[in-house]
């Protein structure tokens, strides 16, 4: 799902994510972190059509392609490593 990455948005991720953020150097680096929990997190579908994507603890309210809200959850939704990696791949197209 691809989504539009506003201000907003990056707002947002930093304040739930401040660590992951003061990591990042430019806001590409940003957008990438946040489409890759959009990407790999896990999907559902509300009934007004927003959609709740769960990246670990962080949950994003999507409508419209575009993050309005974000959330933390008790439940813990893992990513395995090997899908973060492979996701980095298909995204840059780095041939090995």
């Amino acid at each position: 799902m691809k989504i539009n990455i506003t201000e907003k948005a990056r707002e947002l991720y930093g304040q739930y994510c401040s660590i992951s953020t003061a990591k990042c150097e430019s806001f590409e680096e940003l957008d990438y972190k946040i489409q890759r929990c959009i990407d790999l997190g896990q999907k559902r579908c509300l009934s007004d059509g927003t959609y709740l994507v769960q990246y670990y603890r962080n949950q994003f309210h999507i409508k419209d392609g575009e993050i309005i809200n974000m959330s933390r959850s008790k439940k813990c939704h893992l990513i395995k490593e090997k899908r973060k990696i492979n996701h980095y791949y298909n995204t840059y197209k780095v041939m090995v």
